[in-house]
């Protein structure tokens, strides 16, 4: 091979690589697309793998993907979010909720995708709301396979909007609301 032909090749490489830097962030802004641009439809599994949290005082305001709560503890949670919270943890995941506002256009607000307990707190004082949208398997703005406590003296405003979806849903297990003040409004059931 001669000097230029690999000078060429090189060159091709470089700007190659570049242009992969420069738009793969961009994908990230309006969906996610392929190497030739097309966009990706996503699958209900894929949905919920941006960020996973490994502290436990969240704000919201700091993140632009999902976050997903991998393990067992006690969250506290505040700001504002334009996507969800999946939960996928072996132990029981507690969300103290104080002045959450949470708006995810494409599933759940809140799902829990694991078979743990999933207790949600909504701290005194505060004011939470949370509302969905689209259409998926988790078929309520708040979503637990496994069972779903929520308890507190706060105040939670649900706004169920996805198509078949509900206000607070679990797959098959109890709903038990200990205390707080709950309004849902729901294209289907409460």
């Amino acid at each position: 091979m001669k000097s230029k032909e690999r000078v060429h090749i090189g060159a091709v490489c470089i700007i190659g690589v570049a242009l992969i830097c420069i738009l793969l962030p961009l994908g990230n802004l309006n969906g996610i697309f392929d190497y030739k641009g097309e966009r990706i439809e996503l699958k209900e599994n894929d949905i919920g793998s941006g960020v996973f949290i490994k502290t436990n005082n969240v704000v919201l305001d700091n993140f632009d993907s999902d976050i997903t709560i991998s393990e067992g503890g006690v969250y506290n949670i505040k700001g504002n979010l334009n996507y969800s919270i999946f939960i996928n943890a072996n132990d029981t995941v507690t969300l103290n909720l104080n002045g959450v506002n949470i708006s995810s256009k494409i599933t759940s607000a809140i799902a829990n995708r694991g078979e743990s307990d999933l207790v949600i707190n909504l701290v005194a004082d505060s004011f939470n709301n949370l509302i969905d949208s689209g259409y998926s398997e988790y078929d309520g703005c708040i979503y637990s396979k496994g069972k779903l406590i929520i308890e507190g003296t706060g105040t939670l405003n649900i706004n169920g909007n996805q198509k078949e979806g509900e206000g607070i849903a679990t797959k098959d297990n109890d709903i038990i609301i200990n205390g707080g003040l709950i309004n849902i409004s729901s294209n289907d059931d409460g």
